[in-house]
């Protein structure tokens, strides 16, 4: 999954984290690589990151082919 998130009082990018093996800790959906989604359809997925510092509060969430997620706040 290439999806990523920006800590910006950081300036720091954290990717999806992976196992021991090298593989995604995230949703596969067929393991192809990428996700069609067709017009009025939804999908539930998930990826896991590591945590940034507890001083940050919010967060912008980018996944290829979809408009940043802005300012997402993080609840600890």
């Amino acid at each position: 999954m290439d999806s990523y998130f920006v800590d910006s009082s950081n300036k720091k990018k954290y990717l999806v984290v992976k196992d021991s093996s090298g593989q995604p800790l995230a949703g596969s959906h067929g393991g192809s690589g990428s996700i069609k989604i067709g017009a009025g359809q939804t999908i539930t997925t998930w990826a896991k990151y590591p945590a940034p510092p507890e001083s940050v509060q919010k967060v912008t969430l980018y996944i290829p082919g979809v408009a940043p997620f802005e300012d997402i706040p993080i609840s600890r």
